[in-house]
């Protein structure tokens, strides 16, 4: 995992798609999508449910986000 994966990952949490994701980081959605896909193939584990609203973070995609927090 890199950090540009988790930076993808973070902001289509954030944002609840990858379109939005996208254009928050100016990137296109192909470029997120495939980014997505080879973290999600990385870490064996399915991090969004895609659906016809956009995504729905799943508990490993949760999980995800607790371990990539700062600690304070």
């Amino acid at each position: 995992m890199n950090l540009r994966s988790l930076r993808f990952f973070l902001a289509v949490a954030e944002n609840n798609g990858v379109q939005k994701a996208a254009e928050s980081l100016h990137l296109t959605q192909p470029n997120i999508s495939r980014a997505l896909k080879a973290l999600e193939e990385e870490l064996n584990a399915q991090l969004f449910v895609r659906t016809a609203r956009g995504v729905e973070i799943t508990e490993e995609g949760l999980s995800l986000i607790h371990i990539s927090e700062p600690t304070r």
